[in-house]
């Protein structure tokens, strides 16, 4: 809870709002369990800042997939399977 407070002020006091993916919940094999994602912290950050992120650097990302590709030539859209 410290973490989604720290990053609410700091994203509502103008800082670039970067979030990973937005999966709400773990995959678990336990279907009983259920734990909060990276994509519930943001809903929490987004929902207390009125702001949606910024950019989704995680999956899937087109940002992501061209910063990867520009480091690595043999990287390609055609052979990712994306759609990107």
């Amino acid at each position: 809870m410290a973490l989604v407070c720290l990053a609410s002020s700091y994203i509502g006091s103008g800082a670039k709002f970067v979030a990973t993916n937005l999966d709400h919940k773990l995959p678990l094999s336990n279907e009983n369990i259920i734990l909060p994602d990276v994509g519930a912290m943001v809903a929490s950050v987004q929902t207390a800042t009125g702001r949606k992120p910024d950019f989704i650097a995680g999956k899937p990302s087109k940002l992501a997939f061209e910063l990867i590709s520009g480091l690595n030539s043999e990287v390609k859209p055609e052979n990712t399977g994306n759609i990107y």
